[in-house]
């Protein structure tokens, strides 16, 4: 093996084992979700209760504590979102490292706001946001969480330097990432009102 094969089979190896490390930081969110959602003053409810939620959908209950849930609900499925991210990381060493580093990230961008669009709604279809508050609500978490995420990650997990982590924040220099954020924070608010407008009861004739 020569050495540009050598260096580019050290690369895809680094690579894989830096999305492992995620996979990896990925499986242990729980417990940071957790201890967020306990900061916000979400109520945790014990098992007879969720059962309770599945039941009855939630008839009766109150809004302040409907409201709790649905965000519990998101916080956890936050997790998703974060697994779909090194999914999205894994496609882009595999199908556009060839296109050169800014366009595959570019494109990567692109392919994973997409991606999460599609999870926002079927989470929406799953529990549903009740108000643009709840929404709002959910989409900082999400950002937050995400932002968290990516440092914690890339600081000590694939011991990234800092200023390589806020190069991606770059947009004069065409780095997308910013918007990946951003779209965490108002998605969904975004797939809260699409959704109703799709179930909206039509006026009667």
């Amino acid at each position: 093996m020569g050495l540009p094969e050598r260096v580019a089979h050290d690369r895809v190896s680094v690579g894989w084992l830096h999305r492992s490390a995620a996979v990896y930081a990925v499986s242990s969110y729980v417990d940071v979700v957790r201890e967020g959602v306990k900061a916000m003053g979400v109520e945790t409810l014990g098992a007879s209760a969720r059962a309770s939620v599945t039941v009855h959908d939630d008839v009766g209950v109150p809004r302040r504590v409907r409201r709790s849930r649905v965000v519990r609900s998101w916080a956890m499925a936050w997790g998703g979102a974060a697994a779909i991210g090194v999914a999205n990381a894994v496609l882009r060493e595999a199908a556009f490292s060839d296109l050169g580093d800014l366009p595959a990230h570019q494109l990567s961008t692109v392919t994973l706001l997409v991606f999460l669009a599609a999870y926002m709604w079927a989470v929406e279809r799953w529990r549903e946001l009740p108000s643009t508050r709840t929404a709002v609500q959910v989409g900082l978490l999400w950002a937050g969480l995400t932002v968290l995420f990516e440092f914690v990650l890339g600081l000590y997990v694939t011991k990234q330097p800092l200023s390589e982590l806020l190069t991606a924040y770059n947009v004069a220099a065409g780095r997308l990432w910013a918007l990946v954020p951003l779209w965490m924070a108002i998605g969904p608010e975004i797939v809260r009102r699409l959704h109703d407008s799709f179930h909206r009861p039509s006026p009667a004739n």
